[in-house]
């Protein structure tokens, strides 16, 4: 994983002073609406946005006017922890049971050769699965030194070890946590190309085929994945944060994890969502326009498709794009299928 930190907030004061670099020229009134034109005949035809106007960043006169622009709750989450202060919620579960003390778990899952210092353990409870959990240990990176630092994020101080984090299912019992299977490093190197989604990441434009690591992690996925019967499988979430000068980004991916043969295996990960917010013109009164754009991706069980594995589709929210994946026995994880 990459080792930039959390996205730096931007702020709407103060407006820049006279003599200070000139704001970006605007459309003529021909330019700005032809495209308009174009795009409102093709609805008229269609009866569908097409994607550049769904995709079209959306122009707000504050940043307190951002918040109604929003469609997805991951952009709407994105501005009230970034943008707003809001804490985030616990998605890593490190109000551990009393059944998994955090030192037996960084025991069972910390290599002999990792000497980087304690980030976080958490762990998730598996539905289905009696006494038995997702945990994670993180280590190295930006320790977290008090309530509120992120957990599990890069950004580590240079020459200080990058954020590294190991995956495992453990069973609890009476005399200690055991493991279910050996631990799992986390690599989550996964393609922003062809993800249905308006933005990436920036890097992904230098990375061949797209293909990036997340910087940070933003913990366990909520959700419950019967992805095949008697299959323990959870999900985890990564994200990609900048900071820039009038504005910020941030972009997350989904991983799902499955207990294959007697062994913890990434079975599938895909970009779920973008978004990005780019300050434009000041005011008068001291705030700036904003350019918004903003898309995510939603994942849904389809039915059994191959090998007692459920299928995999993952659609856009509020929108026709939508790819299918199927269980490939031979790799044992997830393919796209062509249309």
């Amino acid at each position: 994983m990459t080792g930039q930190g959390p996205a730096t907030r931007p702020a709407e004061a103060p407006a820049p002073q006279p003599g200070s670099a000139a704001r970006p020229a605007r459309c003529r009134p021909a330019q700005a609406v032809l495209p308009f034109l174009l795009l409102a005949g093709t609805m008229l035809m269609t009866g569908v946005p097409p994607a550049a106007a769904r995709d079209a960043p959306r122009q707000a006169g504050s940043l307190d006017a951002v918040p109604p622009l929003l469609r997805s709750p991951e952009a709407r989450r994105t501005f009230a922890e970034q943008m707003q202060g809001r804490p985030a919620a616990d998605r890593f579960g490190t109000a551990l049971p009393p059944e998994l003390p955090a030192a037996r778990i960084e025991a069972l899952l910390r290599s002999e050769a990792d000497r980087a210092p304690l980030n976080t353990v958490g762990a998730r409870a598996l539905d289905g699965f009696s006494k038995v959990y997702a945990v994670l240990l993180c280590t190295g990176g930006s320790v977290p030194k008090r309530p509120g630092d992120d957990r599990c994020a890069g950004g580590a101080p240079e020459g200080d070890p990058p954020l590294r984090a190991t995956l495992a299912l453990v069973q609890a019992r009476a005399d200690g946590p055991r493991l279910v299977a050996p631990p799992l490093l986390f690599d989550g190197t996964v393609s922003w190309a062809d993800s249905g989604l308006p933005d990436a990441p920036d890097e992904a434009g230098n990375a061949p085929d797209g293909r990036i690591a997340p910087e940070s992690l933003a913990g366990f996925d909520p959700a419950s994945y019967r992805l095949a019967p008697g299959e323990p499988a959870f999900g985890l979430r990564a994200t990609w944060s900048q900071g820039y000068a009038g504005g910020m980004a941030q972009h997350g991916a989904l991983y799902l994890f499955a207990l294959v043969d007697g062994t913890l295996r990434q079975v599938f990960a895909a970009p779920m969502s973008a978004y990005r917010d780019t300050a434009g013109d000041w005011h008068p009164d001291g705030t700036r326009d904003h350019e918004i754009t903003e898309g995510a991706n939603v994942l849904v069980l389809a039915g059994r498709g191959s090998a007692s594995h459920a299928d995999l589709l993952l659609r856009r929210h509020d929108d026709p794009w939508k790819q299918m994946f199927r269980w490939d026995p031979a790799t044992a994880r997830y393919r796209p299928q062509e249309p």
